[in-house]
Parts: structure tokens; C-alpha cells; sequence
């Protein structure tokens, strides 16, 4: 009698399969990204590994991992416990040939084969800008990593950093202290550690409203050898890499080589002369970055780029081929109300067609998210005039159509500072926390600023120490001002 046909499994299954045994045996000591890739290409998928012969896998890793490995076969269980642990933390698990892995990260040359991750993973697809910088910043250089990544990410844009202290985390929180602004922080160690532990808090505010990722499983230590390979996915990630201070040898010059190598623009903003922590993006200038004094010096690029993507994107599409007299008419398909189809003769004469008037209103601007002018709304049709006899319109005077005015409405750019007043007292936000503890919410309508001053303007006073930050969004004045 034959067995009954058993069920092919799914492909959804499949890939989760996929997935439980990559984290599995990416947790073992010693097991790498090269061992993960080899087992995959000898066995056609990891899952296999568990059942598969020895002989089958074991001549193409290292003596010293194959031990380990034959430990762990016939594990499929763990490696199911382990990957749904996993997702109860909020981690995700994503790998190379996976159709939701970063399309950017995978042009790279060498693209992580496993990537773990926690937030929005959408935010990958969207157009980013890497900014990187040193640590041991000045605060002009903190600022100006805060003010650019704000106005960027209120533009659209997201900001790709590495969550290390200085330029990074000034980076990531500017981007999130703007409405509904997105920041992507690529760490270099596993989720179960914060590092450095003073940005515990932004991590996270970022794992809430943005994104964490990062190619080392949980529970690995942040070893000095692992931000150099973090450095390339920041760079991959993005379309362009702004270097706000580097010095002579710092990472971020790394970071801005990775970025030359992989086809992406590299901006710089200059500094002192006589800084040190200028000194490396001065170098970039002098060999060829792009100099940024404003945030629409990278935004003019970003459209480009952003334009021929969807210009690729179009001449991938089928072409679209018109209706014509031989094209038959779909079923259900409504006719216009005096009209005939193909090849039929009118009902009416053309001579006793109406021709109407179209009283359709202007079309929208609809804004656009890399600088475009804001959305207008069409203006209002006047109301008819009501008919009126001959004996008025002999006494009254004729009405004419009052002229529209062709003024056009000012845009207003985002400002690389913003104007700070000369005194304490002529300060609005200073003024409104006068009054009490506010959200920054309750300053927005107080004050009536755009939002990206109003934000800027509460980091410089906190860096200030003229006023603290309380949770819930909350601010109000120093105790000691």
C-alpha cells in the first residue's frame, strides 16, 4: 500500500526555517558569516545541515569548528526555540537572499549574510544619509550634526549613524526630535549591550520611532574590530555619507572609503584649520568631497538620484499600449453620456454639440519632500451673480470680477541655524517656560515657530544649561538659571 503523499510545506516556512537555522549556528563560537555562506553553497539551505552527513559539510570548514558544529546537528528544536525567543525580544532575523533585505546593502560587495534588527525595517527602503564624525567632538561640530540631520530628516530624509557618542548620537537625536522624523543606528555589538552605556536612552527612542541593526548575534561584546565592518553598512545603507569632524585617523574616514568604493557621494563640512578634529574633513574637501554649507546642498543631489531611480523604474514597466479602434472596449466599462464607440457614427451633428466651458480648478502643488515649494490649495470659484432685471442694470453700476492677485507664496527653506534672540528675556521658548513645565508640543503653539527651530532651539538651551528635559517630552527651566 502506498503512503499517503506527504504536504509540501510553505515557502513562508521555509524562509523562517531558514532563518532558526542561521541565528542557531550564528550563536555558536567561532561560526562566522564565511561558515554560514560555505555550509549554505555545499548543503543548498542551512536547514539541511541538521540532517545532513557529516561527510557532506565537514571537509569545507576548519578543523576547529567542526566539533562544534556536529554538536549542534539533529538540533532542529533548539534552533526553533532559539529563533522564536528571539522575535518574543522584538529581534527580527533577516539574510542575504531575502526579499525584505536592504536593496542598497546588497549592491555592497560584501553585504552582511546575517542582519539582526529591531524597529521600523521599512526604513530601509527609504533614500538615507549617512553622517558620521569623531567622538571627542567640539560643539560646533555637535551642532551642526544636530541642525543639518534635523532639517534633512524634516525634508524626508533618514539618517544613518552608529550610535557612538559625539557626532553620532547628535546626528540621531536631531533627526529624532523632529515630527515623525526616522533615524537608523547600526551598532557594533549584539542587543543584549549599550554601548556606549550613556546612550541608553537613544537606544531606545530609536528602537520606539527608528531602527536598530546590526550583524552580530545577541550577547556579542563590542569588540574594537567590529566597527570597522559596522562602518560599511552605515555607507551602504545610504545614498551619500556627510562627514561632519574627523581626525587624521578616525573611523570616519573609514566610513567615507567604504562609501567611495561603493559608488555613493561623500560630503564634508570644513573646519578650523588649526582643529584637529577638522583636520580629516578638511582632507576630504581637498580630495574631492562635496562641501556643505547648507542642508540643500546634499537635498540637490538627492533629487537627482532620486529622479533616476524612477526613471529606471519606468523604462522597467511594460509598455503602455493606447486603445484604438481595433482594441475592443471592456465589458462593464460606463460610456460617457453622448458619446458612440469606435468606428460608430455620432448620434448628433457636430454642428448642435455644446461645447461647455471646464471650470476645473487649478491643479495642487503637492509638496515635495526633498525642498519643493509647500502645498497651495486652489482658490475659491467666486459665487454667481444673482440675475438681475433691465431697470437694475441700468442704475446699477456693472459688477466686474475682482482681479486675483499673482503674488507668489513665499517658501520658506530650512535655515542652517536657527536666529537666536539677543537676550534671554526676548527669547519665546524662554519666555513660555516662565510659566511652567511644557511639552514641546504646548511650545509649538505658544511660541508659533516652524517646529525644526523650535526643536533646535530646545537643544541649544539644554546644551546651555538654561533648561532640563523631563520625560514625556517635557521641558522647563534650570533650577540653577
Amino acid at each position: 500500500m502506498d503512503k499517503p503523499r506527504r504536504q509540501t510545506e510553505t515557502e513562508t516556512e521555509a524562509v523562517e526555517k531558514e532563518r532558526a537555522a542561521a541565528c542557531y549556528l550564528h550563536r555558536l563560537e567561532g561560526v562566522g558569516e564565511q561558515t554560514l555562506r560555505t555550509l549554505k553553497f555545499r548543503l543548498g539551505a542551512l536547514w539541511n545541515f541538521f540532517a545532513a552527513e557529516p561527510g557532506s559539510w565537514q571537509p569545507f570548514v576548519q578543523e576547529k569548528l567542526q566539533a562544534v558544529l556536529a554538536a549542534s546537528q539533529h538540533q532542529e528544536a533548539a534552533a526553533l526555540t532559539w529563533y522564536r525567543h528571539l522575535k518574543k525580544r522584538g529581534i527580527g532575523v533577516l539574510l542575504a537572499d531575502d526579499p525584505a533585505y536592504p536593496p542598497l546593502l546588497r549592491e555592497i560587495v560584501q553585504p552582511p549574510f546575517i542582519l539582526y534588527w529591531k524597529g521600523d525595517l521599512a526604513l530601509t527602503r527609504r533614500p538615507a544619509l549617512g553622517v558620521v564624525g569623531c567622538r571627542d567632538c567640539t560643539d560646533y561640530g555637535r551642532q551642526q550634526a544636530f541642525c543639518l540631520s534635523a532639517q534633512a530628516a524634516y525634508c524626508g530624509l533618514v539618517i544613518v549613524s552608529g550610535m557612538a557618542r559625539g557626532i553620532d548620537a547628535a546626528a540621531h537625536w536631531g533627526a529624532l526630535r523632529v515630527k515623525d522624523g526616522a533615524t537608523i543606528a547600526v551598532l557594533g555589538n549584539g542587543f543584549d549591550h549599550v554601548f556606549p552605556r550613556g546612550n541608553k536612552r537613544l537606544m531606545e527612542q530609536i528602537a520606539e520611532r527608528g531602527l536598530l541593526l546590526t550583524e552580530f548575534s545577541p550577547g556579542t561584546l563590542p569588540m574594537p574590530g567590529n566597527f570597522p565592518r559596522r562602518n560599511r553598512i552605515i555607507s551602504g545603507l545610504s545614498r551619500g555619507i556627510l562627514v561632519v569632524e574627523a581626525r587624521r585617523k578616525s573611523g570616519s574616514l573609514i566610513t567615507a572609503g567604504y562609501a567611495l568604493e561603493q559608488g555613493r557621494e561623500v560630503y564634508a563640512i570644513p573646519g578650523p584649520l588649526t582643529g584637529e578634529s577638522s583636520e580629516g574633513a578638511n582632507r576630504l574637501l581637498q580630495n574631492g568631497a562635496r562641501l556643505v554649507v547648507r542642508v540643500e546642498d546634499i537635498l540637490a543631489d538627492y533629487a537627482v538620484q532620486i529622479r533616476q531611480d524612477l526613471d529606471e523604474l519606468r523604462r522597467s514597466l511594460p509598455e503602455y499600449v493606447p486603445e484604438t479602434a481595433e482594441t475592443p472596449r471592456k465589458k462593464g466599462r460606463p460610456k460617457a453620456k453622448g458619446t458612440t464607440g469606435p468606428g460608430e457614427p455620432p448620434k448628433t451633428p457636430p454642428e448642435t454639440l455644446e461645447m461647455k466651458p471646464e471650470t476645473e480648478p487649478e491643479p495642487q502643488k503637492t509638496e515635495s519632500r526633498l525642498g519643493a515649494e509647500p502645498e497651495t490649495k486652489p482658490e475659491a470659484e467666486p459665487e454667481p451673480l444673482e440675475p438681475e432685471t433691465k431697470a437694475e442694470t441700468k442704475s446699477k453700476p456693472r459688477k466686474t470680477k475682482a482681479q486675483k492677485p499673482k503674488t507668489k507664496p513665499e517658501v520658506q527653506k530650512p535655515k542652517m541655524m536657527p536666529e537666536t534672540p539677543e537676550t534671554a528675556e526676548d527669547d519665546p521658548i524662554l519666555t513660555a517656560l516662565r510659566q511652567g513645565k511644557r511639552t514641546a508640543n504646548d511650545l509649538l503653539a505658544e511660541t508659533g515657530l516652524p517646529p525644526g527651530e523650535v526643536m533646535t532651539r530646545l537643544l541649544m538651551l539644554e546644551i546651555e544649561g538654561r533648561i532640563v528635559s523631563r520625560p514625556g517630552n517635557c521641558y522647563e527651566l534650570s533650577p540653577e538659571k
